[in-house]
């Protein structure tokens, strides 16, 4: 979990410091959150359909992180705000805009169906 956490924060980091004008994880709001998890939605490997598609195959439909995925990292990202000292409503991850952006996630997955794992029979 540490390393993970540490992982995501020196992604966060870089991804602070490449806005402009550039921040640092400590002055960061949960704007710059909401933008930093929809980069992070881009290398997703839940794939969400379409309405209109049929589901055969590989289908050209979007693939985004799974609402859980989601979730976790907003624990991670909350833990790291709490460790530098900013908690409760100081902590940009506890805003109402993360919590519409997870809401709006979850309401997302609804379009997800779950594979079916090739039978093997031996």
């Amino acid at each position: 979990y540490k390393k993970q956490k540490s992982a995501l924060e020196r992604q966060l980091s870089v991804f602070l410091a490449a806005l402009s004008p550039p921040k640092d994880v400590s002055s960061a709001s949960s704007v710059d959150i909401v933008k930093f998890l929809i980069s992070k939605d881009a290398g997703g490997r839940t794939t969400v359909h379409v309405q209109g598609c049929e589901r055969r195959g590989r289908c050209e439909c979007p693939r985004r992180l799974a609402s859980g995925t989601v979730d976790s990292l907003l624990g991670k990202l909350r833990a790291i705000y709490n460790a530098i000292g900013r908690t409760n409503d100081s902590n940009p991850v506890a805003h109402q805009v993360i919590k519409d952006y997870l809401k709006f996630i979850r309401a997302s997955g609804v379009a997800v169906v779950p594979e079916q794992a090739v039978p093997l029979f031996f």
